[in-house]
């Protein structure tokens, strides 16, 4: 039986777009993807809102995060 659809599961990705899947957190202490997601989200504002640095923000943002839980604990 061959699977002719496929390719039909991905038609909403451009070739030239990354996919990004979000990193989960490692740690107990670590902080929740919501607060990555939005701490990343205001890092994407603030340089402006161009594309292409989404990576960079999520692990900036749970680095920053993860710091912060870990000193609460």
């Amino acid at each position: 039986m061959s699977n002719h659809n496929s390719h039909s599961a991905h038609h909403h990705v451009r070739p030239d777009e990354p996919v990004v899947t979000p990193v989960q957190p490692s740690s107990k202490h670590s902080a929740s993807s919501e607060s990555i997601a939005a701490r990343a989200y205001e890092k994407f504002v603030a340089r402006g809102r161009t594309h292409g640095g989404d990576r960079e923000d999520w692990a900036e943002a749970e680095r920053e995060l993860t710091r912060g839980e870990a000193g609460k604990a």
